[in-house]
């Protein structure tokens, strides 16, 4: 094909010769022309490649992917599409300032448009007249185009099978899709993600085919609808799926949860959040991790869910920060089955409700119990019948965040516990019971290294069987009430 630069010079470019360029004078404006034969225009790997655009007239190619990636003084393009056109993702991503009318567009034969208006964060036009019912990628079409609140209820999205991020960071928007066919859709992964201002029913959805629903309202502050049509049976990562999702606080007790096998973070900052889910299959599920931290306002019964008995992955179940700030969570827990769990650190830290018996628990297994009942004020319940002498630990962090990484080698025979019991409302007797029975599982074994704060709590030494399990695993920052007298 042939490039003229429009300043009278025209160049012949070959197959070989890779990306043509010219230097131009800085400040004046140029009308390059580019004739011959080619089937995509657009490159999303030259950085800056587009930086100086600001206007086009017509268009030839059938690919425009990343079209004008970075045109980020673009205003203009052609009021037509050429026929044929079958890809438009990335075409104006980081368009910044882009906001031209595009809606009389043909994109009849179109199939993907991921990340079209990525970063396109001026763009506001209507655009539902566009006939989408060839596309199947529909991925990022929106993400952070910040100003974008346009209807597309009239869109056919029967085709789609990708909707992730579609919406993600699209602040503005809140526009009615209840209407939508996504019967198709297998992935909505963060569709609605820090999309701020969206509120619309989508109870309506067909979400049969949905495996990957993580993150879909995360952030979404306002949203709060009617779910409980959705059809989650092929589900199966809901992490995140109600992140900070402020106000939402619908029933989804009929939600069918068997396949999912992550559920971390998924009511973390659900403030308002406080339905019932007990009747939930959660057999599969291998990661609870701050599943309802600071769920201020959850108190619901879940001692109808069924641990896996065997581990659905090699590491066992995940607990750590499951309940941290609930602080209104207060129901009964002490029928889980626990022999698959292996982290439950910081699980009831900050719950400041919760005083449920757990004596039932089977702890053999579990590696890592720091700063377990750790400002839980209420809990005044004795542990006496855990019994910590099978316990295996790892090395890891209660600080870092819990993944399949940082779990190291077997070091030690007993769990970690440090700061396990700090300031919680555990009384003289049940914290002396707790000790006393601990102490009686290791008799004839060899003395473990194991240490933990118990900040706040208090016992009294004359009593000869916990004087001695005191001294056997000489917690720090209790109060010994006979020192004292």
């Amino acid at each position: 094909y042939y490039v003229k630069w429009g300043d009278g010079t025209e160049k012949e470019i070959i197959f070989n010769d890779g990306y043509p360029s010219r230097t131009l004078t800085k400040g004046k404006k140029y009308r390059i022309k580019i004739k011959g034969k080619i089937w995509r225009y657009g490159d999303d790997e030259i950085v800056n490649s587009n930086i100086y655009l600001t206007e086009v007239i017509k268009l030839g190619a059938t690919n425009l992917s990343g079209a004008f990636y970075g045109a980020t003084n673009l205003v203009k393009v052609p009021k037509r599409l050429p026929k044929g056109v079958y890809d438009l993702s990335g075409m104006f991503f980081e368009c910044t300032n882009f906001n031209y009318p595009i809606n009389n567009w043909d994109t009849s034969q179109v199939t993907n448009m991921s990340a079209m208006f990525a970063f396109a964060s001026n763009f506001n036009q209507p655009l539902d007249k566009w006939n989408t019912s060839q596309v199947t990628n529909m991925s990022a079409m929106f993400y952070s185009a910040s100003n974008f609140n346009q209807p597309l209820d009239k869109w056919n999205t029967s085709q789609v099978t990708d909707m992730s991020g579609m919406f993600a960071s699209a602040s503005n928007f809140n526009q009615p899709l209840n209407k939508w066919n996504v019967e198709n859709v297998e992935s909505i992964d963060s569709i609605f993600w820090l999309a701020t201002n969206f509120n619309q029913p989508l109870n309506d959805w067909n979400t049969s085919k949905m495996t990957n629903m993580r993150s879909i309202f995360a952030g979404a502050i306002y949203f709060n609808h009617p779910l409980d049509k959705w059809d989650t049976s092929q589900a199966t990562d809901m992490y995140s799926i109600f992140w900070k999702a402020h106000s939402f606080n619908q029933n989804i007790n009929n939600w069918n949860v068997s396949n999912v096998s992550n559920f971390s973070y998924a009511l973390y900052q659900a403030y308002s959040f406080n339905q019932p889910l007990n009747n939930w299959n959660v057999s599969n599920i291998s990661d609870f991790s701050f599943a309802f931290c600071k769920a201020i306002s959850f108190n619901q019964p879940l001692n109808n869910w069924t641990l896996s008995p065997s581990s659905p992955t090699s590491l066992g179940i995940k607990m750590p920060y499951m309940f941290y700030g609930a602080s209104s969570f207060n129901q009964p827990l002490n029928n889980w089955n626990m022999s698959n769990v292996n982290i439950i650190n910081n699980l009831f830290e900050n719950a400041t409700s919760f005083n449920q018996p757990l004596n039932n628990w089977n702890v053999s297994n579990i590696r890592t119990m720091n700063n377990l009942f750790k400002n839980a004020t209420s809990f005044n319940q004795p542990l006496h019948l855990w019994n910590l002498s099978n316990n295996q630990s790892s090395a890891v962090d209660d600080n870092s965040d819990i993944d399949d990484n940082n779990i190291l080698p077997l070091i030690t025979t007993v769990p970690k516990i440090n700061n396990m019991l700090d300031y919680c409302g555990m009384s003289q007797y049940n914290y002396q019971l707790t000790l006393v029975g601990w102490h009686n599982n290791f008799i004839n074994l060899e003395k473990p290294s194991i240490s933990f704060d118990a900040v706040g709590l208090a016992y009294n030494s004359s009593f000869s069987d916990v004087s001695a399990a005191h001294n056997f695993f000489n917690p720090t920052g209790d109060i010994d009430i006979n020192f004292q007298n």
